[in-house]
């Protein structure tokens, strides 16, 4: 029978959407843009396997261009820039 003790000792503590939100912000805050907005937080059965990921808006680009994608990693806190360029299709 497993000790209670030992197998809360091993639960792995994710982050919150709140956190994860306030890590995105100050990150794009710090990094001259104005606001994020989740667009992906996984699942709580899969938290482990995914990111939170968040569009930023506004700051040092042109008008009306959207900023990186940031990723918080829920297990640590942290935090990736994807440039959106990555995912569009090049040929268009």
């Amino acid at each position: 029978m497993a000790n209670r003790e030992s197998s809360s000792r091993d639960r792995r503590n994710y982050l919150s959407l709140d956190t994860a939100t306030t890590i995105a912000s100050e990150y794009a805050d710090l990094h001259g843009h104005r606001k994020v907005r989740i667009s992906h937080k996984p699942y709580a059965r899969r938290r482990a396997d995914n990111f939170y990921v968040f569009d930023v808006f506004g700051g040092n680009g042109n008008v009306g261009e959207d900023g990186p994608f940031i990723l918080v990693d829920p297990a640590s806190g942290e935090v990736f820039e994807m440039d959106e360029r990555l995912f569009k299709n090049k040929d268009k």
